[in-house]
């Protein structure tokens, strides 16, 4: 049983939905789409909490679902953070 999960884990297409140079605003999306039901991994957490120097090297640090989920995903970030937020920061400003 546990071999099947993992060959599915590893077949599984990821894609990056959103990224920042936060891991605090990653982490929110994350919280985000897992309330809708959508799960979402995070292959830079530990990096960035171990050296978080290598972050901009990163390009940021994303967050992946499945291929199958990104348009949904990218919807809900959308209406969450505001259109133009998944493809990058979170905008602070905002109050």
């Amino acid at each position: 049983m546990y071999l099947q999960i993992f060959d599915t884990i590893l077949t599984m297409k990821l894609v990056a939905v959103f990224s920042s140079m936060s891991v605090m605003d990653v982490q929110l999306a994350k919280t985000v789409l897992e309330s809708e039901g959508i799960q979402s991994y995070i292959p830079d957490y530990h990096i960035s909490s171990i050296a978080p120097h290598y972050i901009p090297a990163l390009s940021g640090i994303k967050l992946n679902v499945r291929e199958q989920d990104y348009h949904e995903a990218k919807k809900i970030l959308d209406d969450y953070m505001g259109a133009g937020h998944t493809e990058g920061e979170l905008n602070n400003d905002e109050t």
